[in-house]
């Protein structure tokens, strides 16, 4: 097992990390703002992930040599993308059902430009009740809101109860949850074995005075978090990662109460679908709620790593109606 982990290791290093013979899509520069949005044919079985329905799915492309390695995902409005990429980068836009991109803008987040690649690296975003933008960085551990515009910072904190966090392992997922607490995920185990390290806040977690609940997240096996959103009846979905060899992507998409979340023992969650084969396999690392609440829908975005032989596909994916017999804490407070 030991020999398997650190081929997985190599590998992953070889194809996502520095060194060759990963070939990168923008070797020179260009800071032309287009995106370009092809639907990706699908035939009914492949419409099918486990208990999802993919009702949308797009591969994304821009000339910008900033456009690319999103690792985070937020809807501003329906159909109204905001993405932000490890490297600071966002990308805004407007996507019609028919494909066509209106009013995109890509440029750098406030204060991530003259820095190194570390000190700007974002995993997680989450928006406020009034517009704000929440990001995550990882390597730092510091949680930076923004205004609507993201045209300025206006508060930054380091949790204390992420000052142990690896630097490479979180916060990698961030949402706001109804109540109106904050829920933080740190990365955890590259194997997708063991808890990852968890944390909730009373108030926007950007606040140096929140108060900080810390309990473990399990994922049982279904990968490294990558990212997690807030549905409306109070559960969570929560995007896992895991690299498989020779060279490819599972993500698996679950489902969480919060309100079973305990300092007792690991809070879990249940699948509801795996993403592993073509055309649809990739490095899933963002995930959204859709604004409309008919729909019952998140929207989930992939991290090209900047790399030739990976892309940027976006999903709507529709998710399963709640089962009356695991009926959520959330929604049985509201009887």
């Amino acid at each position: 097992m030991r020999i398997r982990s650190l081929l997985a290791a190599a590998a992953i290093l070889i194809v996502i990390g520095p060194l060759p013979p990963r070939a990168l899509r923008f070797p020179v520069a260009n800071h032309t703002i287009a995106v370009r949005a092809m639907r990706i044919a699908l035939t009914p079985e492949q419409r099918r992930i486990g208990r999802l329905e993919v009702l949308e799915a797009w591969r994304l492309d821009s000339p910008h040599s900033g456009f690319g390695g999103w690792s985070a995902l937020a809807l501003t409005a329906p159909r109204r993308f905001l993405l932000v990429s490890d490297s600071g980068w966002t990308a805004r836009f407007a996507l019609g059902a028919t494909g066509a991109i209106d009013a995109p803008r890509i440029e750098p987040l406030p204060g991530t430009r003259n820095v190194t690649k570390s000190r700007r690296d974002v995993e997680s975003v989450a928006l406020a009740p009034n517009g704000d933008v929440v990001a995550g960085f990882e390597n730092t551990d510091k949680l930076r809101r923004y205004d609507a515009a993201l045209t300025r910072v206006l508060g930054s904190a380091k949790p204390k109860a992420m000052t142990d966090w690896p630097g490479n392992a979180g916060p990698e997922a961030m949402t706001r949850l109804v109540d109106g607490r904050w829920l933080v995920i740190a990365e955890g185990p590259r194997s997708g074995t063991g808890p990852s390290e968890a944390v909730l806040f009373d108030r926007v977690p950007s606040d140096s005075a929140a108060r900080e609940t810390r309990f473990n997240y399990d994922s049982e096996g279904k990968g490294a978090v990558t990212d997690v959103t807030a549905l409306r009846d109070g559960r969570v979905v929560i995007v896992h990662r895991r690299f498989r060899l020779p060279f490819g992507f599972t993500s698996t998409i679950a489902i969480a109460d919060p309100q079973r979340i305990s300092g007792e023992h690991d809070w879990t969650s249940q699948a509801v679908g795996v993403i592993d084969r073509a055309p649809l396999s990739d490095n899933f690392e963002g995930i959204a709620i859709d604004p409309d609440p008919a729909c019952g829908c998140v929207w989930t975005i992939s991290d090209d790593n900047h790399s030739s032989w990976q892309s940027t596909i976006l999903l709507k994916l529709r998710l399963p109606p709640p089962n009356p017999a695991g009926e959520s804490q959330a929604q049985k407070r509201r009887r």
